[in-house]
């Protein structure tokens, strides 16, 4: 879903936006989802994909699980995993009138602005639902204690992935 998949003894041929390859250790482990520590030459193509965007969405994310992945836990670790926010990303700004222009398009039609309306209210009321739970009222708390995390040098994500991929003792 988010990374190219080994097949049976190969790992996959996979570029850092299409222009120069990543390293075959990397390729090769499918549990690895970020490339904290690599550097993205001028991409061909690049995909933005956020999937944690604010504590309270990230409880509704939760809730529902994960479309792709149903034993995969959505837990605190799933959160700080992700939840660097350490970069701005402005690279969509030459776009953003063009975008705004189709926006007001699709606001527009008929029945939209309604919907959205709905969306929110039933997000927002998901939402309080969840949090008069105490577990997740405790896990909220926990990740916002965890709301300034910063992922890890290169030299401490290459130490952990030679730790995960280092054979079992017997």
């Amino acid at each position: 879903m988010h990374r190219p998949k080994n097949k049976k003894d190969a790992a996959p041929r996979w570029s850092l936006g299409g222009a120069s390859p990543l390293d075959r250790a990397v390729a090769a482990d499918d549990s690895r989802i970020n490339l904290f520590g690599y550097d993205t030459p001028t991409a061909k193509a690049r995909l933005n994909h956020y999937s944690v965007r604010s504590a309270e969405e990230f409880l509704a994310k939760r809730a529902r699980g994960l479309p792709n992945q149903k034993g995969k836990p959505v837990d605190l670790g799933y959160w700080a995993e992700r939840n660097f926010n350490t970069q701005e990303n402005l690279s969509f700004a030459p776009h953003l009138p063009a975008m705004k222009e189709k926006l007001a398009e699709l606001l527009a039609l008929s029945g939209v602005i309604h919907a959205i309306a709905h969306a929110r209210d039933w997000h927002k009321a998901q939402i309080a639902r969840l949090l008069a739970e105490p577990a997740n009222a405790r896990l909220l708390w926990h990740m916002m204690l965890l709301a300034e995390s910063t992922p890890p040098s290169r030299e401490a994500l290459e130490r952990n992935i030679k730790r995960l991929n280092a054979p079992e003792p017997s």
